[in-house]
């Protein structure tokens, strides 16, 4: 029930385009506007919609949605009805996941500043016909190549870059997934023979 109501109270206001660029240098800015009440701004165009949660203190999800994945489109969030605490906005697609921390106190939200994260998903670049370059600035991350059926063909971890020559799998469709501090990715890349 209590979900239920901070669900309800989680209500998206107005969708509009706002003139102010983000000076940073981040995917997803978000901004102050009343007590209570914040924008979201995506700062660069994504190909895909940014999916949204808020989580209380606890982790739990209050709140799932979309933002639109256009520059300086933003939508803006009225958490008036929720109490004091700790929360969490996170965003993601399929190229990226941030989190920025905001508190609520006395009536008044503050975002926190320094506690925006950001995940960038591995690059996957072809360097050759089926050899392709994964590059990433995660010093230790945990890669799985799946097969068309689901099949894992590898898994290991690699360092901020490694080359993979394909030519030993058969024709097909294959499927990288990597996990990055918690989250995953995906890239799809065909074999040709």
């Amino acid at each position: 029930m209590l979900s239920t109501t901070l669900l309800a109270a989680v209500i998206l206001a107005h969708t509009g385009s706002v003139a102010a660029k983000s000076h940073l240098d981040v995917k997803v800015k978000l901004v102050k506007t009343q007590a209570k009440k914040l924008r979201v701004l995506a700062t660069e165009t994504t190909n895909n919609n940014v999916n949204v949660t808020l989580q209380n203190e606890a982790g739990e999800v209050l709140y799932s949605g979309q933002v639109a994945g256009v520059e300086n489109v933003g939508r803006e969030f009225n958490l008036a009805a929720l109490p004091d605490g700790n929360y969490a906005m996170n965003f993601s697609n399929d190229s990226f996941f941030c989190t920025q921390r905001v508190k609520i106190q006395n009536g008044n939200l503050t975002i926190e500043e320094g506690t925006y994260q950001e995940l960038l998903k591995p690059q996957v670049k072809a360097y050759g016909l089926n050899r392709v370059e994964v590059m990433s600035d995660v010093a230790n991350m945990q890669v799985r190549i799946n097969d068309a059926t689901g099949e894992e063909v590898y898994d290991g971890k690699i360092a901020q870059g490694r080359y993979f020559d394909l030519n030993l799998l058969g024709s097909g469709s294959y499927t990288f997934v990597f996990v990055v501090e918690g989250q995953t990715f995906t890239e799809t890349i065909n074999v040709v023979k």
